[in-house]
C-alpha cells in the first residue's frame, strides 16, 4: 500500500439491525489491541481490495467510518471517521472468489487509538463529507433509496486525509461520541468504553500484561491481587448515567467485582470497577463480562474480556510446608519429648512446657497456612 492510502471499513447502524449496532457499539467502546470481526455481503467490498495478496494487506492502515442516516431518501450518508484499526484480513478465504455477491465476508481488524476531531466540529464534519465526495471515486457508502446505491462499497482502498493536531485519547473519544449521540439511528444508545485495565504496582497502577491463551489474548491476574478497570461514559444531555445500569460479571468465584464507582466531569463520568482476586493454586481462565442486562436493543456496547487468573507461585509449598509443620508440632507431646532426651536433661525437665509451646507454635502455623491458603476477600461472604 502507497503513503497516503488506507482501507476505510464503512458501517451505518440500522434501526432494524440491532446486530450491526452492537458490533459498532462494541468498537467505540474496546481499548486499543482488541481483534474485532464486521460481517459485509460480498457486493459492499471493492473487488480489487478482495483480489489483493493477503500478505500485502495484513496489517494495513485501516479506518473505521460511521455513516449516519440523511434527512431525505435519495441523499448521501452523513460521514463521520471514527478510529484507526490495523487490517487482519477477510474469512474464510475461499469466499473471496465466489460469484454469489449476497455471501457474507468477515472482515477482521485490531483496533487503534480513536481519530482527532478538530475544536471547531462543524467545520470539520464539512471537511470529512467533502474528503468522502471528491475523493473517493464513486465507490464511496450509499443508503438503499440512492439512485447510484449499486456503485457503493462499504469496504475498500481509500485515499487517507490530513489530520488536525493530535490531542489526548479521552476528548477524542467524549467529542466524537457527542456527535455519535445526534445520529437518527443512535439517539436512544448509551456510549462507554473501557480505558484500560491495571494491575497495582507500588504506589501506582500500570497496565495488566496479556498473554496468548488458546488463540485468545488473555489479560493476565494474579491470585490474591487487586485490579482496576477504568471507564468513560458519554453523558448526553437529558440522559441518565449509563454507569448505574451496567453490570460486570466474571465466570469464577475466584474474582469478586465492585460496581461502577463512578465521578461526573463535565460531558462525561469517569468510572472505575475494582476486581478483588481470590488465593488460587491452578490458573483458571476466566470470562469478564460489562453490560447492560436489561439492554435487549443493543443499544450499548457489551465488553468481553478473557482474563488468565494464575496462581501466586511462593503460595502452595509456603502453605504445605507451615500446614505440615504445624500439624507435626501440634502432636508432639510431654512423653515424646521424654523419650528422646534424658528426664534428668533440662529438656527432660520442662518438657510439659516445651511440649505446650510447641502446640502453640504449631497450631498458629496451622492457622497462618490455612489463612493464606484458603482466606476469602473481605467482599466475601
Amino acid at each position: 500500500m502507497k503513503a497516503n492510502e488506507l482501507i476505510v471499513i464503512a458501517t451505518s447502524t440500522p434501526l432494524d439491525s440491532p446486530g450491526y449496532r452492537r458490533d459498532f457499539l462494541n468498537c467505540l467502546c474496546y481499548p486499543a489491541g482488541i481483534p474485532v470481526l464486521f460481517s459485509y455481503r460480498k457486493r459492499w467490498i471493492e473487488q480489487a481490495l478482495l483480489e489483493k495478496p493477503l500478505e500485502e494487506l495484513k496489517g494495513a492502515k485501516a479506518l473505521i467510518m460511521f455513516c449516519d442516516i440523511p434527512e431525505q431518501a435519495g441523499q448521501d450518508f452523513g460521514f463521520l471517521p471514527l478510529r484507526f484499526v490495523r487490517f487482519e484480513g477477510f474469512e474464510p478465504l475461499e469466499f473471496r472468489d465466489s460469484p454469489d455477491g449476497n455471501i457474507n465476508i468477515a472482515v477482521r481488524f485490531v483496533l487503534d487509538r480513536f481519530v482527532f476531531p478538530a475544536s471547531n466540529m462543524e467545520q470539520q464534519r464539512a471537511a470529512w463529507q467533502n474528503w468522502v465526495l471528491t475523493t473517493q471515486g464513486n465507490k464511496y457508502p450509499r443508503p438503499k433509496a440512492h439512485p447510484e446505491v449499486d456503485n457503493a462499497r462499504f469496504v475498500f482502498m481509500g485515499r487517507d486525509f490530513q489530520e488536525v493536531t493530535a490531542q489526548a485519547g479521552d476528548t477524542s473519544w467524549v467529542t466524537l461520541s457527542e456527535q455519535l449521540a445526534k445520529a437518527k439511528t443512535l439517539e436512544h444508545c448509551s456510549f462507554y468504553r473501557v480505558q484500560s485495565i491495571e494491575a497495582p504496582s507500588k504506589n501506582t497502577y500500570t497496565p495488566v500484561t496479556i498473554e496468548e491463551y488458546m488463540r485468545h489474548e488473555a489479560r493476565v491476574f494474579k491470585s490474591g491481587k487487586t485490579y482496576r478497570i477504568n471507564m468513560q461514559f458519554y453523558r448526553s444531555p437529558g440522559k441518565a448515567v449509563p454507569s448505574k445500569i451496567l453490570t460486570p460479571r466474571v465466570s469464577t468465584d475466584s474474582i469478586k467485582l465492585s460496581q461502577p464507582l463512578t465521578e461526573n466531569i463535565g460531558s462525561f463520568s469517569n468510572a472505575s470497577i475494582i476486581a478483588n482476586c481470590s488465593r488460587v493454586y491452578s490458573s483458571e481462565i476466566v470470562t469478564l463480562v460489562i453490560e447492560d442486562t436489561d439492554d435487549k436493543e443493543a443499544l450499548a456496547a457489551r465488553a468481553e474480556f478473557v482474563i488468565l487468573l494464575k496462581p501466586a507461585k511462593w503460595i502452595l509449598p509456603v502453605v504445605v510446608i507451615m500446614l505440615a509443620v504445624g500439624t507435626f508440632a501440634s502432636s508432639i507431646t510431654s512423653e515424646s519429648i521424654k523419650e528422646i532426651s534424658a528426664s534428668s536433661s533440662w529438656i527432660g525437665s520442662y518438657s510439659a512446657g516445651i511440649a505446650f509451646l510447641l502446640k502453640a507454635i504449631g497450631s498458629f502455623l496451622v492457622g497462618l497456612g490455612a489463612y493464606l491458603g484458603f482466606r476469602k476477600t473481605p467482599s466475601d461472604k
